[in-house]
Parts: C-alpha cells; structure tokens; sequence
C-alpha cells in the first residue's frame, strides 16, 4: 500500500499524504509529499479537515448515549426533538442512511444558518419517507448532531470535547481549529481551518456531517478505541452495505472516506489502515485518486 500511496504522490493525484497501518499492538506509520503545493513539504502531526470521517464521531456519541440510557437506537428523532416534522425516522435510520432523504441539504447555498437548521427539522428534503433506500445523506447526520445537542444540552463541539476528544486524548481534533500554521489546505479559496464541506460551513462549521479537524496521530488512537470497544457491536448491525455510521466492505470490514480523501479502514479488530491526504488542493476536480484509493482498499482487505 505505502508503494501505491507513494506513486499517487509523484503522479500529483494528490500533494501528499499521512498513513497509519494498524496490527495488534504494532503501528507504521509513513508522512511522504507535500501538505501545499509548490513546495511546502508534508510534516508530522499536521492537521486535515477529515469531511465525512466526522460522522464516525458523531457515531461514536450517539452509542454512548445508548450505553448511557438516554436514548435506544429505535427512538425517533420526535420523541428528543418536537419539532421534527417527521414521526417515523429513527435514530437507527439515521446511522445506516435509510431515512428516504436527499444525499445534501437542497438549501446549503442559499439559506442563513437559522434557515437552513429549520429547512432539515421540516424535512423538506425528505424525497422518498414511504420507501426508504439506502441513501447516503449527510443530512442524517446532521441531524444526528442536532439530537446530540439536545440531549446534551451542549454546543456539538462542546459535547464531543468533553466525551470523545478530551477522555480519549484527542489533543489536536477540533472543530474550527486555531493552530493554522499546522493546517493542511483544502480547495484553493478556502481558508484553512474553515470547513471544506458546504454545508457544514453554512452551519457555522460545527455540524454532525463534516467539519472536524484531526491529526493521523490522533485517528490512531480513535480507530484503536472503535476495534477495542465498537467493532463487534457494529458487525451485528449490518444492513444493505451499511452499519451504525460505516460503510460495510465485507463480513469483516469496516470503512469510511471523506471528501477530502481520508479514509479509515478497519479489517479486523486488530488490523486497520488510515490514509490522510489534501486530494481536494488546490481544486475538487478529480484526479485520478479516488480510483486509486479504491485500490488500496481492496488490496488491504486481500493481504494477510
């Protein structure tokens, strides 16, 4: 994988690239290219916007609400939030994308922050609720992170500083993170430390479907906690190619990417593969990396 990783750099698919292999107690780790194009070069520790890894965090808080007994996964999102106008969606929908919404919130380029929070309590993107498919929707976990909130009485941020970051020793996973000179650029006219993603960035860069900064040390040690702790519960929960906030490869595997390019791919509860990379700078245009990225992928579940 590190050779492939390596090859997609000197291509100029992306600048460069931080990559963990994860085995039992024994972890590599590989930092190769640039973090900005023309010439600033990739260090240690640096910061990635992680897009839709985010969501596995938002996962992570909602089993521990369930562990808490503060919510059960079959509660719908009405019985913690009145004001959602939909009385079927449950909090398990939500997690595997199979609440009948559109993939993003129609209203994310046009609508005040106020607007659009009241737009996905409406559901006035919700296309298909008598039928539901599954559908990835970053709209579920937004709405997630609103019931997270609710529950919590708590600022997302707050909430997720105070149960995951901080307990976990998360010391560089933040929303709206301040150390820019650690930052890694996303798409050219993005400020760094400004979310990538739109809509997250509509929601004042705090919300349940993007908008977390991390290190590749610090997924180390979330992805570390989620094979100890979560990996045998969100294999029971298989359903149509999805768990409770991953994607399902096979009986064994477990993954998810952002649009940023990162990706977490646990194989086991011992093996796992995490890849930070910028692919998004200086444009979203695809070059050629997410092919590659699939790749990798299946070349990581094939090899022993």
């Amino acid at each position: 994988m590190i050779s492939i990783i390596h090859e997609a750099v000197d291509n100029k698919l992306i600048p460069g690239a931080s990559s963990a292999f994860i085995d039992g107690g024994k972890i590599e780790t590989d930092i190769y290219g640039l973090s900005e194009y023309p010439n600033t070069k990739l260090q240690k520790n640096m910061i990635y916007d992680i897009a839709s890894l985010t969501k596995l965090f938002i996962a992570e808080r909602i089993f521990q609400l369930v562990d808490e007994g503060k919510v059960n996964l079959d509660d719908t999102i009405q019985t913690h939030i009145n004001s959602f106008e939909n009385s079927r969606i449950t909090i398990r929908k939500c997690l595997i994308h199979k609440t009948g919404f559109a993939p993003s919130a129609g209203g994310r380029y046009t609508m005040d922050t106020k607007r659009l929070i009241e737009s996905i309590l409406k559901c006035e993107d919700l296309e298909n609720p008598n039928n539901p498919q599954m559908i990835y929707s970053c709209i579920n976990f937004i709405i997630l992170g609103l019931l997270i909130e609710k529950i919590d009485e708590l600022p997302l941020d707050i909430s997720l500083e105070k149960s995951i970051f901080n307990p976990l020793g998360l010391k560089d996973t933040q929303y709206k993170p301040t150390n820019l000179e650690r930052i890694v650029p996303t798409e050219t006219g993005t400020k760094k430390g400004v979310v990538h993603d739109e809509t997250a960035r509509k929601l004042n860069g705090v919300s349940g479907n993007a908008g977390i900064f991390s290190t590749l040390k610090d997924l180390i040690k979330f992805t570390q906690y989620t094979m100890k702790n979560r990996y045998t519960e969100l294999k029971e929960f298989c359903e149509d190619s999805r768990t409770l906030g991953w994607n399902v490869y096979n009986e064994e595997t477990l993954y998810h990417t952002g649009f940023t390019g990162p990706i977490i791919i646990m194989k086991d509860d011992k093996k796992a593969l995490i890849i930070l990379t910028n692919r998004v700078h200086p444009s979203r245009s695809d070059t050629g990396y997410l092919k590659i990225r699939q790749e990798i992928l299946e070349k990581f579940i094939s090899t022993d």
